[in-house]
């Protein structure tokens, strides 16, 4: 199936973010290979994609494509933030020549090319029915049981062993990732994927737990403190409640959900007491690795340029812009650490817009869907996997690997599929009366 070795090649590929410039160009390449496979090829979809699905790539790609329009200098004068751009241009003499939204058309550029990768990803994915969707999970948690193994092996040749990228985390394994933290989100949404991707199997469950337990243990040594924190608040209970459905009675549920969280604290509190596993928990008693100067930086960066934004891609060069005197050392702040902020200084006003208008058409499949029980196995999975991404980016930047957008592409495919699926069974229903 293109979309499974799509699927396979960006995780093992998309993980150095744009720094790792080759290898994000050769998934590029893998996803325009799989969308001629699944248009052309002996693979071709079985039934077109839904129409929402064709919303929600097009609003995600609408963005960085509009802000590549070249825009007469009346109006690109105008906009907010430009100030510097003019002055460099009239020094080359070309102030008055047209331009685009963008402040670096070349990075935005580079953005909409990467997008195009979770967008056929969403695409395809929205086609097809749910034994194929099944095993796009399977394929998720092999990869998740196979890069514990790569984790255990960088653990033990410690500091910098086996490392796919130069720039890399050092200290704690980042699996096939360059950083740790984004490994840690791969792991938890790939432990989240067991209950679905073992079901009908032969001790489906069991083997489930024993997936899941090894995918959590991964966790823990990736020394990501939002993904540990994420792991007992979100990636447990929901795994939880795909194995052992949950009681109707909301106190049963609530006090089933309490125990849970408790036990799995519990049981990390204790593991971090292990003398292995002392550096991770010595991670928590630090600071906030610089992270407040990069948000007030991405906050004035927001300020000087909206509500046009600056342009998809180009936050790096507003963050050295923006640096205060006082925070300014020998690192080049790279990333916001935080995906809502930089996006919002990027993207500006149209970017919020375009995003609220998928949330809200994910949202409304999502709980259209969620009706039919029978579904909501893929459902959970795809929800708590939005979620842990979400509530990662407020910290971090895990969308900006192209790993992890494919993911995030994986779990709205499927809540578009199951949408259109019951979409498509209402109207074969009304036809047959």
């Amino acid at each position: 199936m293109p979309l499974a070795a799509l699927l396979a090649g960006g995780l093992l590929l998309g993980g150095g973010g744009s720094p790792a410039a080759l290898s994000e160009v050769v998934v590029q390449l893998l996803a325009a290979l799989t969308a001629t496979a699944l248009v052309i090829g002996p693979w071709r979809w079985h039934r077109s994609p839904p129409l929402t699905a064709w919303v929600v790539v097009g609003l995600l790609l609408a963005v960085p494509i509009l802000q590549l329009i070249p825009l007469p200098p009346g109006i690109w004068h105008a906009l907010p933030g430009r100030g510097v751009l003019r002055e460099g241009l009239a020094i080359a003499g070309r102030d008055h020549a047209w331009h685009p939204l963008s402040l670096h058309p070349a990075l935005t550029l580079a953005s909409a090319l990467a997008l195009v990768v979770p967008a056929i990803m969403l695409v395809g994915v929205s086609a097809l029915d749910r034994r194929d969707r099944q095993f796009l999970l399977a394929v998720l948690v092999t990869a998740g049981l196979a890069a514990v193994v790569l984790g255990a092996a960088q653990w033990a040749g410690g500091p910098g062993a086996m490392r796919f990228y130069a720039a890399s985390h050092r200290d704690f394994p980042p699996l096939q990732f360059a950083n740790r933290n984004a490994a840690a989100d791969f792991l938890l949404i790939a432990l989240m994927a067991t209950p679905v991707a073992c079901a009908g199997l032969p001790r489906g469950r069991v083997l489930a737990l024993m997936a899941a337990a090894l995918l959590a243990l991964g966790v823990l040594v990736t020394g990501s403190r939002a993904g540990i924190v994420l792991l007992v608040t979100v990636a447990v209970p929901a795994t939880a409640l795909a194995l052992w459905p949950a009681p109707r009675e909301p106190r049963r549920l609530a006090r089933r959900l309490t125990a849970g969280l408790a036990g799995g604290a519990l049981a990390i509190a204790a593991l971090m007491a292990v003398p292995a596993f002392q550096p991770v928990a010595a991670r928590f008693m630090q600071g906030d690795g610089a992270r407040t100067a990069l948000w007030a930086a991405g906050w004035q960066g927001v300020r000087a340029t909206w509500p046009a934004g600056s342009g998809v891609g180009t936050a790096p060069i507003m963050l050295m812009a923006q640096e205060r005197l006082d925070t300014v050392d020998q690192t080049l702040p790279n990333r916001v650490h935080n995906d809502w902020l930089e996006w919002l200084l990027e993207a500006g006003l149209p970017g919020i817009l375009a995003g609220a208008v998928i949330v809200a058409v994910l949202g409304r499949a999502f709980c259209h869907a969620w009706r039919d029980p029978a579904r909501r196995g893929e459902l959970r999975w795809a929800g708590a996997s939005l979620a842990v991404l979400g509530l990662h980016s407020t910290v971090d930047y895990p969308l900006r690997a192209l790993a992890l957008a494919l993911l995030a592409a994986l779990a709205g495919g499927i809540v578009l599929a199951n949408y259109a699926e019951i979409r498509r069974q209402g109207h074969e229903g009304n036809g047959r009366r």
